[in-house]
């Protein structure tokens, strides 16, 4: 493996890696505006989605 391709390769996996952290702190910091509280809510009983 080349040294231009083996720096490829370390920056992609670089990039995957601080979208996931970013997505994953987005979900924890900035919670959904429908549940405030952060619990998840079970379907209603009956309902097949």
């Amino acid at each position: 493996m080349s040294e231009w391709r083996m720096v490829g390769m370390t920056s992609a996996i670089f990039l995957l890696t601080v979208s996931v952290l970013v997505i994953r702190y987005g979900h924890i910091r900035y919670l959904y505006e429908d549940n405030p509280d952060g619990d998840i809510a079970a379907p209603p009983r009956g309902s097949h989605n």
